[in-house]
């Protein structure tokens, strides 16, 4: 939208207007429940990383129940780490991760220039925790 000079720039394009539910430019799209998605990505010989469980439908957060049926239906990891997740949030998820033991990982959500500055590697998963995560791959 922005390269065919609809919208400025990419903030402009998730509005009401075009993107938001909705819009213009909204098209529904096929939700695969969760734990349904776990199945998937063990059988790819995967591992399911929750991410940025802070963030979920507009301000929520994802409810806790879900992230306990993800954690026993075979998740991996949660992230903890994330530019948008307070020092309350991190603290909640790091207890949460070890109480499922569930792997805390950090991302930094880069989309590219849609932040500045850029968040690439502002928030990253340590080593020790990268080796666990592959540990878990095809369990």
């Amino acid at each position: 939208m922005v390269e065919a000079g609809i919208v400025p720039n990419e903030k402009a394009a998730f509005t009401d207007e075009f993107i938001a539910d909705g819009g213009r430019a909204w098209v529904p799209k096929h939700a695969l429940h969760p734990l349904d998605a776990l199945t998937l990505i063990a059988s790819a010989g995967g591992v399911c990383v929750l991410a940025h469980p802070g963030m979920w439908k507009g301000a929520g957060s994802v409810p806790d129940g879900l992230i306990e049926s993800m954690a026993t239906g075979g998740m991996a990891g949660l992230e903890v780490e994330h530019p948008d997740h307070d020092e309350g949030q991190r603290a909640k998820y790091r207890a949460m991760a070890a109480r499922l033991d569930l792997v805390p990982t950090g991302g930094s959500d880069c989309h590219g220039l849609r932040y500045d500055p850029v968040r690439l590697a502002s928030e990253a998963t340590d080593t020790d925790h990268f080796a666990q995560l592959r540990a878990r791959a095809g369990r």
